[in-house]
């Protein structure tokens, strides 16, 4: 007698699409991002050295229950392009 088999969980995952452009009028880094199949923008604020993203153009699920795919997909970019962010966080 076995263990009953689950069902395999898809995991979803965002991703960032492209590289981020400056937004020079609001002062904002914008993320274009793929979550599941579902494409949005983010937006990075900086204020006095800490990060605030602002995540739009999605559906509420991905705003609310989601949110941590955004974050975890921004911190995997930055992290991978260190030199590429420095860059960016300089023109604001």
């Amino acid at each position: 007698m076995g263990r009953a088999k689950g069902r395999t969980r898809k995991i979803e995952k965002a991703t960032i699409i492209g590289d981020p452009i400056i937004d020079a009028t609001d002062k904002r880094i914008v993320y274009s991002i793929d979550v599941g199949g579902v494409q949005g923008n983010a937006w990075e604020y900086k204020y006095t050295g800490d990060a605030a993203l602002a995540i739009v153009n999605f559906n509420a699920e991905i705003q609310t229950l989601k949110r941590s795919l955004v974050w975890s997909a921004v911190n995997e970019w930055r992290s991978a392009n260190r030199d590429k962010y420095a860059g960016l966080l300089k023109q604001l």
